[in-house]
């Protein structure tokens, strides 16, 4: 049996009261209730004025008919949250329509960072079956909403109206443990994460200590940034993994010149002892993604991951596209994803995210300094051990005055890359195309179809490309560079975006390195006129041969 009450035939000293009692009436039925709350509100300017917090029972369903609910000055609670934290509830439902609102009077309370929860505006913890939909929430002193230790939890066509006067003013955070959250059609301004999925232990953010996450998909987000920080977050650690979450289809606009990356995998200061291990962190889609002009960099990973996808990303960035400093990647697929980098130099890609990151880490170097000597890339690997990274049907460019000190893909000293993938990308105006570091190590690489319009230097190698087994083709270093190959094995090579000064003309030869050991023979196949994606077989002549081989390149 289903029980309907209103607001507005209970009495009470605010608005708030009256909400709560007649909450109460209808929880005294059995059966499934739903509690109406109008336009017309007891208190000024029509609103429903809470001193506390209204909290909804099991089978509740809230029905917000156009009312305006406003937490009172110094209430320093939430607005709504369900009433049995400890046993849980189950089937509440929050239901907006008209220019239904709640309103959070940030200025007005007073922060607790011991227990940031009781700032949220609205929080449902240790619930089954949920939904929160046709609402307007904020601003509000913290976070807009939280779900927490939820499963099968339904947002949709939620606006948040934060305005940016208090920190923390994120959108919608989901904390674990949790599984089976969809989220669709958020839309208004933000000034912290526009969302952010947090397995994480912590007894500030939450009122539980942490749990995994599985299966969340946010789809519809189309947001204003008011402050500075990001459009979409994962977090986890090592005893809480997280797994299996998507996000497509969101787009955000505004930001300061002090941004962080619009897309944070992972989180920086989680601590080494929970840092989660690629296992722990995986299985994670973000794409069709749009900024317009995001005065920061797009995508920075700040934790291990395994299985990352980032498709269809678009915009304007200025800081690199694709980072990670000592966050270990095991699967990374960036495809179909087509930004410009803008600004002005020396803070085009070493901003004041990159500086913090770097600090947070303890990097003994400064790069700030430097900017133009060693800036990130556009994509770049720091400091990690890599696995299988993939750039598909990708364009990146410069929009920039200086584009000396830019490069499109960097791997620095201390990097360890084992499978590199670049096919049918364009690095377009920027100082070197792919750059690998003295001290990093790069096996098994493929490039294919890859073009450098505009590009000073191309391919620039100052360690070796470790190539194994038939079928890899790594991009041939030109001139001076050289390619150092194990012998014993046939080689393939690909020659890619050779510049028209040194195609018409290439000339190979194959050299033992020193000291040889022995005598060997090789044939080299198709010398002559390189065209663009010519390929060139080098085969040993004697099964037996052994050492390695050193393939020079000379432009003749």
């Amino acid at each position: 049996m289903k029980r309907t009450c209103s607001a507005a035939d209970f009495d009470g000293n605010c608005g708030g009261e009256r909400i709560q009692r007649a909450v109460d009436a209808a929880d005294d039925e059995s059966g499934r209730a739903v509690v109406t709350v109008g336009p017309d509100g007891p208190d000024g300017g029509g609103t429903w004025l809470l001193e506390q917090a209204v909290e909804l029972p099991s089978h509740t369903t809230l029905s917000l008919r156009g009312a305006h609910l406003r937490l009172a000055e110094g209430a320093n609670d939430n607005l709504l949250r369900n009433r049995h934290l400890e046993d849980g509830d189950e089937e509440i439902h929050v239901i907006g329509d008209g220019e239904a609102r709640i309103d959070g009077t940030p200025e007005a309370q007073d922060r607790d960072w011991d227990t940031l929860y009781r700032n949220y505006g609205v929080h449902l913890f240790n619930v089954d079956s949920l939904s929160v939909r046709g609402v307007s929430i904020g601003p509000t002193n913290s976070f807009a909403l939280t779900l927490e230790d939820v499963r099968d939890a339904r947002v949709e066509s939620v606006e948040f109206a934060q305005d940016g006067q208090t920190g923390n003013q994120d959108g919608l955070h989901v904390l674990g443990p949790a599984e089976r959250v969809t989220v669709n059609g958020i839309t208004g301004a933000t000034g912290d994460d526009a969302v952010a999925v947090d397995s994480t232990e912590s007894d500030v953010l939450g009122r539980g200590s942490d749990g995994p996450i599985s299966s969340v998909a946010v789809t519809n987000v189309a947001v204003h940034n008011v402050h500075s920080t990001g459009l979409f977050r994962t977090i986890a650690d090592r005893e809480a993994p997280l797994e299996n979450v998507y996000a497509g289809n969101l787009a955000m606009t505004g930001g300061t010149d002090e941004g962080d990356a619009a897309l944070k995998i992972g989180f920086a200061d989680i601590g080494v002892e929970t840092m989660p291990r690629p296992a722990d962190h995986r299985n994670v889609t973000v794409e069709n993604v749009y900024l317009e002009s995001w005065d920061a960099p797009y995508c920075a990973v700040q934790a291990p991951i395994r299985n990352l996808t980032l498709r269809g990303l678009r915009g304007q960035h200025s800081g690199p596209f694709f980072y990670t400093l000592e966050n270990d990647l095991d699967g990374v697929l960036i495809d179909d994803c087509k930004t410009t980098l803008v600004g002005n130099p020396p803070d085009t890609l070493i901003n004041d995210f990159h500086e913090r990151l770097i600090e947070g880490v303890q990097q003994d170097r400064e790069l700030r300094g430097r900017p133009l000597e060693r800036p990130p890339g556009i994509i770049t690997l720091d400091n990690a051990h890599c696995t299988d990274v993939t750039v598909a049907d990708s364009r990146f460019a410069t929009e920039i005055p200086d584009r000396s000190g830019t490069v499109g893909c960097r791997v620095y000293e201390g990097t360890t890359v084992d499978g590199l993938a670049l096919r049918d990308t364009t690095f377009r105006d920027v100082g070197r195309g792919l750059h690998v570091e003295a001290g990093a190590t790069v096996r098994n690489v493929v490039a294919s179809g890859v073009r450098q319009p505009g590009v000073g230097e191309p391919w620039s190698f100052d360690a070796p490309l470790l190539v194994h087994g038939e079928g890899n083709a790594p991009p041939c270093p030109l001139s001076e560079r050289e390619l150092t190959l194990s012998g014993g094995e046939r080689r393939r090579i690909t020659i890619s975006d050779v510049p028209l000064s040194v195609r018409e003309r290439i000339s190979i030869r194959a050299v033992p390195l020193e000291p040889a050991g022995r005598e060997h023979g090789y044939r080299v196949d198709s010398v002559g006129t390189v065209d663009e994606g010519m390929r060139i077989v080098v085969e040993e002549t004697a099964d037996d041969a052994g050492g390695e081989v050193r393939i020079l390149l000379d432009a003749a």
